[in-house]
């Protein structure tokens, strides 16, 4: 591709990656997060109505806006990935498109994307207060689909459709799309709709929330971490690509926008839900990662390392100030996502080192010779 329309793509990936997390965390959140939370809430409870309506409202909404960005993307990305295909000016790839919507595996992937986002708008109408038990296997099943037409269009599915690296992407996509996603409305939807509910009740919603989120997010980034070490080991190999190849400084840049989004995580974790929890009632589980992060975060405030770490959740005195707390710290994982979805759709542009005369992946021993270990 020329580099005039390098950049120019790159954004276009950058909205369309944007769309897929929006769309897929919209999904999983309310599915894994809030439908399973709002069970704290009294059935007879006229409140609970009024938190399905305005949360299902402002889900669909989310659902829609990423729908039509996701729509208004794909048309250009298509254009240009036919460019870089005939390499011809874009105002003759007109002529080319037929022949690479119907002949070529892109063409084909670009299809079945366009027939998962018509599935969305169709089920998007029967998303209701409540929905239709089959309505939400549904919408699972086309995140996931969705997710895999990322993977079949990109590095992993170089040697083939059903492949291992395909599997991990797969993986990779979908446990990044639906942590980050779902930080969306973790941040502006769980704020709006516990000024619904009476103090007692919306407390007991903030903690629901906050502990079915954060373990919720614990087997995404566990998904995420060991899908995402494959995916590098598999393009990279060596910590000399890391260091000095173009895809290989590009995932590092990636992964030092990561680890402070894990950081913001685990406050979240081990210092936010234990305080939610405490102002409920509800007893707090005792960790050796808990103590660990109550003893860094003792420190960095002043305290003494001989105070109880306890008093950081007694410390709050009021759900208001936990969840200024936790607007905050997810607020600062939203600006960091932005960055880390961009840098994906940087790398997706990038090509992988030459790996050929490295040794075929698969042997440990080989890979850590080829480390240098």
């Amino acid at each position: 591709m020329k580099m005039d329309y390098f950049y120019f793509h790159v954004l276009v990936l950058w909205l369309n990656v944007l769309g897929i997390a929006l769309l897929v965390g919209s999904v999983m959140f309310r599915w894994a997060v809030l439908n399973r939370g709002l069970r704290v809430i009294d059935p007879a409870s006229p409140e609970l109505e009024r938190v399905q309506v305005t949360s299902n409202r402002d889900l669909k909404r989310w659902m829609a806006g990423s729908l039509i960005l996701l729509v208004v993307v794909s048309a250009p990305d298509l254009i240009l990935r036919a460019q870089m295909m005939s390499n011809k000016p874009l105002l003759e790839v007109a002529s080319v498109l037929p022949l690479v919507l119907l002949k070529t595996h892109m063409g084909k992937v670009w299809l079945s994307r366009m027939a998962i986002l018509c599935l969305f708008g169709v089920l998007w109408f029967f998303i209701k207060k409540s929905s239709p038990s089959g309505i939400q296997p549904l919408l699972l099943l086309a995140t996931a689909g969705l997710c895999l037409t990322t993977s079949l269009s990109g590095h992993a599915a170089d040697k083939g459709d059903f492949t291992v690296p395909v599997a991990a992407d797969w993986l990779h996509v979908m446990a990044v799309s639906s942590w980050i996603g779902s930080l969306v409305p973790l941040r502006f939807l769980l704020p709006k709709i516990i000024t619904l509910l009476d103090k007692k009740s919306h407390l007991k919603l903030e903690a629901e929330v906050v502990q079915r989120f954060s373990s919720f997010a614990v087997r995404c980034v566990s998904i995420l971490m060991l899908s995402g070490v494959y995916n590098a080991w598999l393009h990279v190999r060596t910590f000399s690509n890391l260091m000095t190849t173009p895809y290989g400084v590009t995932l590092l840049f990636k992964l030092a926008f990561v680890a402070p989004m894990l950081g913001l995580g685990a406050l979240g974790r081990y210092y936010v839900r234990p305080a939610l929890q405490t102002l409920v009632g509800e007893p707090v589980r005792d960790s050796l990662i808990g103590r660990m992060a109550n003893r860094i975060i003792s420190l960095l405030g002043g305290k003494t390392g001989d105070e109880d770490y306890r008093m950081l959740q007694q410390g709050y005195g009021s759900g208001q100030i936990a969840m200024l707390h936790l607007k905050i710290f997810v607020a600062l994982e939203c600006l960091l996502a932005i960055v880390v979805l961009g840098l994906t759709a940087l790398l997706t542009q990038t090509s992988p080192p030459d790996l050929s005369e490295l040794t075929p992946p698969g042997n440990p021993s080989d890979m850590m010779r080829n480390m240098g270990m």
